[in-house]
């Protein structure tokens, strides 16, 4: 049969957005010959958005059993021949803007987990995700919205009732109800530089297959905005093309880098940074709690199922 030479193992990396998901998939596209060589397939952006993933995504709303199933052979036709399938895309679950009309924190993830499950039909199915304090999480994503598509004030994005309802926990235990079998990897973003390589080895299956290059584990690779770049970009007008809102940002990062003279862009006051900081601290003691059998890396250990 067509599924019997579907990799047996399958790992994914869903994000979530702004916990170097990007430098994490950098590390790996360098080392790409090595991991080709013990076995290891990785599927990353660009080439996860070259049409895979849209037909990813439209898989599970095919309603005709016929359509269906060619699409499941479609995309079955496009996995890789390999012991160990890698893929690792933080659009896997949506993007940051669906979360903003959505009461939900990646309101189809769980779906789209499912439809890889139904289509490559893995032995084995972990899956991996980074999870970082909402107060931050937050002012990144808005970030990353204006540096994409221009500037619109933080209000307009940040719906205060609606993101009261935003929660990992809500999150993690949604897919762990649709996938009860497979193995939940989490770890703080707040942990990254501490975490790297044990991360890195988690998601290829073995350890110093991948090795960061020296010096890296500061590296920001998706720079944020200051609040002097921000209230520049206020000023311009909306490009009507991505790449130009883009270019605009970063004409304004240049002018405004963050540092001493130039904070970072902070819609907080520091009330509401603080009862964001503890809602996530709550509800990350819920998960452990409630979810017991989800593994996390941590600074002090490797990877540790919690008691």
């Amino acid at each position: 049969m067509w599924f019997r030479r579907l990799p047996r193992t399958l790992h994914v990396h869903a994000g979530a957005h702004k916990t170097a998901t990007t430098h994490l998939q950098a590390t790996l596209a360098s080392s790409a010959s090595t991991l080709s060589g013990a076995g290891v397939a990785c599927t990353l952006p660009p080439d996860s958005r070259q049409g895979w993933l849209r037909r990813l995504r439209g898989y599970s709303k095919l309603q005709d059993p016929q359509r269906r199933a060619r699409r499941r052979r479609e995309l079955a036709g496009a996995a890789p021949r390999c012991a160990l399938w890698l893929i690792s895309d933080e659009n896997l679950g949506g993007r940051p803007a669906e979360n903003a009309r959505s009461r939900l924190l990646y309101p189809e993830l769980d779906r789209h987990l499912g439809s890889l499950l139904d289509i490559y039909r893995p032995r084995r199915m972990q899956l991996f995700f980074s999870v970082r304090s909402y107060d931050d999480y937050f002012r990144s994503s808005y970030l990353e919205w204006v540096r994409n598509h221009g500037y619109h004030p933080f209000r307009d994005h940040h719906d205060d009732m609606l993101f009261e309802q935003h929660s990992w926990l809500e999150l993690v235990r949604r897919v762990h109800e649709r996938l009860p079998e497979a193995r939940i990897t989490l770890w703080r973003y707040e942990d990254f530089s501490a975490v790297r390589q044990a991360v890195l080895d988690a998601l290829v299956g073995r350890a110093g297959l991948v090795t960061p290059p020296a010096g890296t584990v500061e590296v920001v690779t998706r720079p944020s905005l200051s609040a002097a770049a921000l209230e520049a970009l206020s000023r311009l007008p909306v490009a009507a093309k991505r790449e130009d809102n883009e270019q605009q940002a970063l004409e304004q990062m240049a002018r405004f880098p963050i540092g001493p003279d130039h904070p970072p862009y902070q819609p907080w006051r520091p009330h509401q940074a603080q009862a964001l900081q503890d809602r996530y601290l709550a509800d990350l003691a819920a998960i452990r709690e409630t979810l017991p059998a989800l593994h996390w890396i941590e600074p002090e250990t490797a990877v540790r199922t919690p008691s």
